[in-house]
């Protein structure tokens, strides 16, 4: 995945997470803002957090190339043992 498309997407996470947090100190009440919000707002951020860093390990992945797009073809099992003559198995 590009790099610009994954950052706009957890720019748009990262405003709705940013929303939830004020909403969360907003309506906590009086003489209890922080008691009030604490939980809720870290917890909203250690989603985004764990969010965002699937999205890059993902993106990772998927840039790696299939097994059809490799330099060489990945040999099967079968062939990688008869080739070697370490047949151990009735298939061979």
């Amino acid at each position: 995945m590009d790099r610009n498309v994954l950052k706009a997407q957890m720019q748009e996470r990262f405003e709705a997470t940013w929303e939830e947090a004020c909403k969360a100190v907003e309506t906590a009440p009086d003489g209890q803002w922080i008691a009030g919000s604490e939980w809720q707002v870290q917890e909203a951020f250690q989603k985004l957090m764990a969010d965002c860093y699937r999205e890059i390990v993902q993106s990772r992945i998927d840039a790696l190339p299939s097994e059809k797009q490799a330099a060489f073809p990945l040999p099967k099992a079968r062939d990688w043992c008869c080739a070697t003559r370490a047949c151990i198995g009735p298939a061979c």
